[in-house]
């Protein structure tokens, strides 16, 4: 993501005569804008059923870097809520993976702080194996505009995994409600908990 891009957006524009973009509010704008998305990896359907099988560490994932932001909306702080929340528990039912995570060095990772907590289980060798080796997937995005769909669900999905996912106002244009458990259908990270345990 590129901060220059948004800011100087209408005049880069006016460049070329199309701009593809996930964002439904410049398509509504512009007829420049087009409505493009895609994913940027590739998945062998047939593949679906072997990581389903594989067997599972722990209730439930959580892998992304430790970034931070002050843009309005931003999703990092909910990320560490979310953290801090089974850190507290102390029943072990998180993991979490990713860059920047448990050390000083966060400067590569833009406005972040240094976050130390014990439930960090370091660098995942391959995104795909890890996801399948859990049975819910934390899919929280950096932040959710319309329109605007990062990678995990779809890999939790074709990994077998149930995403815990908190979507974007038009979610149900792309996604079936009952292939996730949305995260605002509960009061607090108790409750869906006690959800997640109670349907393993």
């Amino acid at each position: 993501v590129s901060p220059w891009q948004w800011k100087y957006l209408k005049y880069w524009s006016r460049l070329h005569p199309r701009v593809l973009t996930w964002s439904p509010e410049l398509v509504s704008q512009d007829k420049k804008f087009m409505k493009f998305h895609y994913l940027p990896f590739s998945f062998d359907a047939t593949e679906h059923d072997n990581w389903s099988a594989r067997p599972k560490k722990n209730l439930c994932l959580l892998m992304q870097s430790n970034k931070a932001s002050k843009v309005r909306g931003e999703l990092y702080s909910l990320r560490r809520e979310i953290i801090r929340y089974f850190e507290r528990r102390g029943d072990g039912l998180l993991d979490l993976y990713g860059y920047g995570w448990n050390t000083p060095h966060t400067q590569h990772l833009g406005p972040s702080e240094p976050f130390y907590t014990p439930i960090y289980k370091g660098m995942a060798g391959d995104k795909w194996e890890t996801f399948a080796e859990y049975k819910f997937i934390f899919c929280i995005q950096n932040a959710i505009p319309a329109g605007d769909y990062e990678c995990d669900i779809f890999m939790a999905i074709a990994t077998g995994a149930v995403p815990i996912y908190l979507p974007p106002l038009d979610a149900d244009d792309y996604i079936p409600r009952d292939v996730y458990i949305n995260y605002n259908d509960f009061k607090n990270l108790d409750e869906l908990t006690n959800y997640m345990r109670s349907i393993v």
